[in-house]
């Protein structure tokens, strides 16, 4: 018997985002990365968001250690790519949130350079802020010790900016 996959319900906007519904994919397909963050496979901004959300697809459903035993609907990691590029993009366009009093918390492109190709066990901290975020049952109550709380929360709170961002953008496309 198959189990029942997480998926939250909407009517609209991120909730029901995927990439072959997003209209700007062929610009970020043109879109080419800021050096620092290029990689030998990542070299536009589809490729970085395709990255992050197939990083976390191969880590949740990881069949040796899977992190959860309810499967997750494929629109979540492309969901979760699409807030990783639009991460990458707040601090690209850091400048045009001087002035704003989050301006501060926003992380210079070289401070970030890993987020151009998602590999290591820090990497997982963004795709379970993520699933945190969506209310996924398995990690609501994340196991971070003290010293991983700040960064934590501080993640948090850009990927949540990231979040809205992404929101607004996807809302202007139904117009």
């Amino acid at each position: 018997m198959r189990k029942k996959e997480f998926r939250l319900k909407a009517n609209s906007g991120l909730l029901n985002y995927t990439f072959d519904q997003d209209k700007s994919i062929v610009f970020q397909k043109l879109k080419g990365l800021p050096e620092q963050l290029q990689t030998s496979n990542v070299k536009n901004e589809f490729d970085l968001a395709k990255a992050w959300a197939d990083f976390a697809k191969m880590s949740v459903e990881d069949s040796d250690f899977p992190e959860t035993s309810m499967p997750i609907w494929n629109g979540h990691y492309e969901q979760f790519g699409r807030v990783m590029l639009e991460l990458v993009r707040i601090s690209r366009d850091r400048e045009k949130h001087k002035g704003k009093g989050f301006y501060s918390t926003i992380p210079l492109l070289e401070d970030i350079s890993f987020m151009g190709e998602p590999s290591g066990t820090e990497d997982r901290t963004f795709y379970r802020i993520w699933l945190n975020f969506i209310g996924h049952p398995e990690h609501q109550h994340p196991h971070i010790n003290n010293i991983e709380a700040a960064t934590y929360a501080w993640w948090g709170l850009l990927m949540t900016w990231a979040f809205s961002q992404v929101e607004r953008l996807l809302y202007e496309q139904e117009d």
